[in-house]
């Protein structure tokens, strides 16, 4: 392995596995090879959208009352096709008279992870707070 695809996979922050399906797909993507693109469209799909990263991310969401004494509400949006999206709600007193903002967390990781980020919002600016974990991202 080279020198410059380890450091490039370094400084992007993923792996240098996962770099190699993206050099294999920017030289071969554009061929009409059916088994290698479903190869690579999977391994993509993993490296696009990493639902277990960090470690412990599917089972371990840090709550803004447990990080921060924000009281809030813990809520499971029910989608048409029965998929079940985790939500936390921090409202503030006489919450009609204040702005809310909606946040859809970052990709890998989970809501929890971006619990600092709502409190600023939450205590920062006064703000209502809607965090909610797309599809694939569900504890």
């Amino acid at each position: 392995m080279s020198q410059a695809l380890a450091s490039t996979a370094k400084a992007i922050g993923i792996g240098v596995g996962s770099l190699s399906v993206l050099a294999y797909l920017a030289l071969w993507g554009g061929q009409r090879q059916v088994p290698s693109r479903l190869f690579c469209e999977a391994k993509l799909e993993k490296l696009a959208y990493p639902s277990n990263f960090p470690a412990g991310s599917r089972t371990d969401v840090p709550n803004p009352y447990d990080e921060y004494g924000i009281e809030y509400e813990d809520l499971y949006l029910s989608t048409s096709d029965g998929e079940k999206l985790h939500a936390f709600l921090m409202l503030q007193d006489s919450p009609r008279d204040k702005k809310t903002i909606f946040i859809c967390h970052a990709n890998a990781g989970n809501m929890g992870h971006r619990v600092p980020i709502a409190a600023k919002f939450y205590r920062g600016f006064g703000w209502n707070v809607f965090i909610f974990s797309y599809r694939g991202q569900v504890r």
